[in-house]
Formats: C-alpha cells, structure tokens, sequence
C-alpha cells in the first residue's frame, strides 16, 4: 500500500513540474490540494498498522499478564509432585534411623548397677557437705549480727558528724555569700561602667555603618530610575514592532538601545560620585571609631586589673574557711579507721576462724568424693568402650542412611528443577517471540516515518521552485 501512494506521489510531482503555473495563488491551491490527498491516504494506510501495532502489543501485555500466574500454577503442579516423593523417601529414613537409635540405647546401659552403687556413696558424702553448709549460715548470721551493730554505732556517730559537718557548711555559706556581695558590688560598680562604654561603642559604630545604607539606597534609586526609563523604552520598542519592520525596526531599536545607554552611563556617573563622597566620610568617621575604641580597651584593662586583684582577695578568705572544714573531715576519717579495725578483729573471732575450719572439713570431704568419682569414671570408661563400638556401628550405618537419603533426595529435586526450567524456558521463548514480532511493526512504523519525511521534503522543495516563478 505505501509503495502505491509513494509512486503516485512522485507522479504528482513531476506532473507539477512541468506545469507552468498562471499565478502564485494557482499554485498554492495545487500544492494544498496534494498535500491534503497524501497526508489523507497516508491516515488510511496508517489505521491498518496502527490496529496491527496495537493487537500485537495486546498480545505481548495479556501473555507478560498471565504469565506469572501460569508458572504459579506449574510451580504448584511440581511442587506437590516433589514433595509427594520426598515424603516417602523420608519416611524410609526415618524409620531406618529408629532402629539404629534402639541399637544405640542397648548400648548405653552397660555397668550401670556398679556405677549406680558408687553414686549412692557419693550422696552420703555430699549430705555431709550439707550440714557444713548449715554450720556457715548459722556463722553467717553471726556476721551479720556484727556487721548490723557496726553500723548502727557508724550510723550514730555519722549522724553526730554530719550535723557538726552541715553546722559548718552553714557558717561557711553565710561567710561565702558575705565575701561574694563584696565583691559583687565591686564588680557590678565596674560593669556599669563598662555598660556606659559599650552603648557609646554602639551609638559609633551606627555612625560609620550609616554610609554604607546611604549608598545602598542611593543605589536602589538608581536602579529604580533605570527600570523606569527601561519600561518606557520597551514600550515604544513595542509600538516600533507594529510600525515598522526588518531594517527599519532594527535602527529604531537601535536608537532605543543607545539612548538606554546613554541614561545607564549617565546614571553609574552620579552613582560612583555619590558613593566616592560617601567613602571619604566614612573614612574619617572610622579613624575616630578607632580612637574610641582604643580608649575603650584602656578603660577594659584596668577594670579587668581590678577585677583580678578582687577575686585574688576573695579567694584567699574563701580557702583559709574551707581549711577549717577540711581538717574536720580528716579528723572523722582518722575516727571511722579506728573503728572499723576494731570491728574486723572482732569479725574474725566469732566468725572468719572458725569458718576457715569448716572450709578445712568440707575439703577433706570434696577428696573422698573426689575418690570415689573417679572409680565410677573408670567403670563409665569401661561402660563408654562397650556403648563407643556401638555407636561407631550406629554412626556408620547411620552415615549410609543419610548418604543414600541425601542422594535420592538430590535425585529427586533434580528431575522437578529440570522439569520446572524446562517449562520456564518455553515461556520465556514465546514471551521473546511476541516481543520480537512487536519491536518489527514499531521499526517498520519508522522506516514509513522517514521515507514520508523525505517525500515531503521533495515536494517542499519542488513547491519553492514553482513559487519563484510564479505570478
């Protein structure tokens, strides 16, 4: 189809060629008349493989659809054949393992009378160690005892020095606030005056920052005089675009570009006067600013001299009261020690002696235990010969088990995985399939695109020339 409208287009042209047109309007008709005819039988070439276009692509998206689900449904198809099978060989493991596991537990029971005959020893000897347990928890009562009327009496006399101690503080605090409203009131005389030196440093330094907003605003006057002269401009550029045209429009906004200029030029002159005369004032009123400052800093460092030369005095005072406290607090440390070795002598007498003598019972009864573990160690090795040959049988017959599970098992999921990609890549190949079919008619759809494009541009062409010889 495209081939025929493709020659009966060239025809077209080439019958246009060689007619000699009467007036450039005939030949805007013609051209009209052909080109309305092309682009109509090109739309009806264009529905046909537009509706092609379309059910392909249909038949693309519907499978790319469906698909997910029908590997789904093969999935579960597999999968319930899979595990069918697997159950069963499973089931035969299982049950090999159960007769192997009886083996195991006949095994496991040899010696156990004389093994049993030695662990009752073992729990006469340990009730033994019971009753030294009760002898230490009556010793630890004792302890207790001990430690609770040890601090009662520390409780006691902490309460005595805790209250001769915040007797103190209090006379320390008094003082201390005594010392700093003194040398508070020093330091506020000198901060007042200070205050007074950093309102008069504001108030200068709002002298020399004023030249800068003056500029700043002179500037904005400028720039809004510029955009006034701009607007008026652009208006008569518009005014000039409805009168006249090509060259003469040019030197019309030529002339609007110059006299913009001229104002821009004339106006960065008086800007850069303005803010030449603005610095020089700015400039003297920062010499001043730093002679003030100057004789700012000189009034800081003597009040900062002064300052320090308080607190110095402060300090001392403060450190020869804290000097009595502390020397209290060493007196109380010294006090406690004392104590606190007396209680420990006394500890152990009624209570780290005679637990050390228990300790000494309780060990000569952990070595007779220790005794007797090891004879039933022996008869539990000769007991773990017998059940160790057994368990090899049972690990090695168990190992064949797994061994021949595992293979049958892989066995097993190797048929189901080769069926499942088999289906996968039949699936895969019909998906490509209609992919392919539909990447043909989208490149055919633009190869007509271009070959139409070139047509149209002959015909353009050859419309150019009939219009240059037109009346």
């Amino acid at each position: 189809m495209f081939r025929v409208v493709f020659i009966a287009v060239l025809i077209s042209i080439v019958s246009v060629s060689g007619l000699e047109a009467k007036s450039c309007k005939d030949v805007d008709v013609k051209f009209k008349k052909m080109i309305t005819e092309i682009k109509r039988n090109w739309q009806r070439e264009d529905k046909t493989a537009e509706q092609k276009l379309a059910k392909s692509e249909k038949e693309l998206q519907d499978y790319q659809k469906n698909m997910p689900g029908d590997l789904r449904t093969k999935n579960a198809e597999i999968e319930k054949s899979r595990q069918m099978e697997l159950a069963g060989l499973k089931k035969t493991y299982e049950t090999k393992l159960k007769n192997l596991q009886k083996k195991k537990e006949r095994g496991s029971q040899s010696n156990k009378r004389k093994i049993k005959n030695l662990e009752k020893k073992v729990s006469v000897l340990k009730e033994k160690l019971t009753g030294f347990a009760k002898e230490k928890d009556k010793l630890e009562k004792v302890r207790q005892k001990l430690e609770d009327d040890f601090g009662k009496q520390q409780q006691k006399i902490s309460r005595q020095n805790e209250a001769e101690k915040m007797k103190m503080e209090d006379e320390e605090r008094k003082f201390l606030s005594q010392i700093e409203k003194e040398y508070q009131k020093r330091f506020d005389e000198l901060n007042v005056d200070l205050a007074k030196w950093d309102e008069k440093e504001t108030k200068e330094k709002e002298k020399v920052g004023v030249f800068d907003s003056q500029i700043e605003k002179f500037a904005l006057e400028m720039a809004n005089k510029l955009g006034e002269v701009q607007a008026g401009l652009d208006k008569k550029r518009d005014a000039n675009a409805k009168k006249f045209k090509d060259q003469e429009l040019e030197k019309k906004n030529m002339e609007l570009d110059m006299e913009l200029a001229k104002k821009s030029q004339k106006m960065n002159d008086e800007l850069k006067k303005y803010r030449k005369k603005k610095l020089g004032e700015k400039k003297k009123a920062q010499q001043e600013f730093k002679k003030f400052l100057k004789k700012k800093a000189e009034f800081k460092k003597r009040t900062q001299k002064f300052i320090k030369l308080a607190q110095k005095q402060r300090d001392v005072k403060i450190k020869a009261k804290k000097k009595e406290k502390q020397t209290f607090m060493k007196k109380c440390d010294k006090e406690r020690d004392r104590r606190e070795g007396k209680n420990k002598k006394m500890t152990d007498l009624k209570y780290t002696k005679p637990l050390k003598m228990i300790g000494q019972k309780e060990n000569k009864t952990n070595n007779k235990i220790a005794t007797v573990n090891d004879r039933i160690a022996a008869a539990q090795n000769q007991a773990s010969k017998i059940k160790n040959k057994t368990d090899r049988e049972v690990q090695r017959d168990t190992g064949k088990a797994g061994d021949k599970f595992r293979t049958d098992k892989g066995n097993v999921n190797k048929k189901y995985d080769r069926r499942l990609n088999e289906y996968r890549t039949k699936v895969e190949k019909k998906k490509a399939r209609l992919k392919k079919n539909r990447d043909r008619l989208l490149a055919k759809a633009e190869k007509k695109k271009q070959q139409r494009q070139k047509v149209l541009d002959r015909k353009r062409t050859q419309y150019e020339k009939e219009k240059s010889r037109c009346k």
